[in-house]
């Protein structure tokens, strides 16, 4: 749970202190970066781009 996001024992589980944190989605060509609004905000091909310099969101059809 790393990262200083005071996770605790509940009787459910071990819950983060936040409901949704940044998350990415990949599979090998693809990688899609959520904010915490749960809203796209970077998206990058792997196979042309491997250092993530060109972020292609602007470019999606939304």
């Amino acid at each position: 749970m790393g990262g200083g996001n005071n996770a605790r024992l509940t009787e459910n589980s071990v819950e983060n202190e936040y409901a949704f944190r940044d998350k990415v989605l990949r599979n090998k060509k693809y990688k899609l970066y959520f904010n915490a609004k749960r809203r796209p905000e970077k998206f990058f091909n792997l196979f042309n781009d491997p250092k993530e310099i060109n972020n292609l969101i602007d470019s999606l059809n939304t």
